[in-house]
This record gives structure tokens, C-alpha cells and sequence, in this order.
């Protein structure tokens, strides 16, 4: 009997080493992997990132000095997406005024017409903005109605 038992407890000493080393190879295995797909999250979430550029702020401020003697301005805002930069009515994505791509090389803005064409308005400069006034004015106004 107690060579059963001491067979017994020295079976149950070596299950419980194998089962804990089993695990612990398992861990350190999982261990990599996690930290890889961790790291492929945080470079994912890196890469989504829009950066809003001074000129975009800059363009967002000729627009609103446009716009300041026919609408609200305090109703004017933007929103910086990865392919464009798009100035807003009321905040409300449907309704935006223009989209801005000022890229460096090429610089344009698109506005939607009433049968939803856009047309493209060709930028050498920011300045060039206050060139199509009445257009974007037009287009605000059609929104504050």
C-alpha cells in the first residue's frame, strides 16, 4: 500500500511538472503572436491618423472671411480627411460648401452642383480662393435657405 502511494504521488509530481512546463511553452508561444498583432494595432491606428496642414487651416479661414457677410460663420466648419479637406454648413457632412486638395502637386477644389456634378476649380495659390467668391457664396446661401 505504501509503495502504491508513494507511486501514485510521485505520477501526480510529474503530471503537475509536465501540465505547468506544457503551459509555459504554450505561453511563450501565444506571447509572440500577441505582440506582434498588438504592434500591427498600434501601427493600424498610426497610419489612420489625418493630420489637418496650416494651408487647410488657412484655406478654412478665406472661405469663412467669404462667406462672414451673407451667412454665419459661426455655422461654417471643416472636417480633414484623408483624401480631402472639406469645408461644412451647420457641421453636417451632406451639406459642405467645397472640398479642398491641396496637395503639392496639384491644388483644386471641387463644389457639388444642384444635379450633383462636381466641378473642378484649379488653385496655384490659396489667394486664388477669393477668386471663386461668388460661386462659393452661392453655394452657402443655398444651404441657409
Amino acid at each position: 500500500m505504501v509503495k502504491k502511494s508513494i507511486s501514485t504521488y510521485i505520477n501526480e509530481l510529474v503530471n503537475e511538472k509536465i501540465q505547468t512546463a506544457l503551459k509555459t511553452g504554450e505561453d511563450q508561444e501565444k506571447a509572440p503572436t500577441e505582440q506582434v498583432i498588438d504592434r500591427n494595432l498600434v501601427e493600424l491606428e498610426g497610419t489612420d491618423k489625418t493630420i489637418t496642414t496650416e494651408s487647410e487651416m488657412e484655406a478654412y479661414y478665406i472661405v469663412k472671411s467669404i462667406l462672414r457677410n451673407h451667412v454665419d460663420i459661426s455655422l461654417i466648419t471643416y472636417k480633414d480627411t484623408r483624401s480631402y479637406f472639406g469645408i461644412l454648413f451647420d457641421n453636417k457632412v451632406t451639406k459642405w460648401i467645397c472640398r479642398l486638395y491641396l496637395r503639392d502637386r496639384a491644388m483644386f477644389m471641387h463644389i457639388q452642383g444642384e444635379n450633383k456634378e462636381f466641378s473642378k476649380y484649379p488653385i496655384a495659390k490659396l489667394d486664388d480662393l477669393y477668386g471663386y467668391s461668388e460661386i462659393l457664396v452661392k453655394k452657402a446661401m443655398s444651404f441657409s435657405k
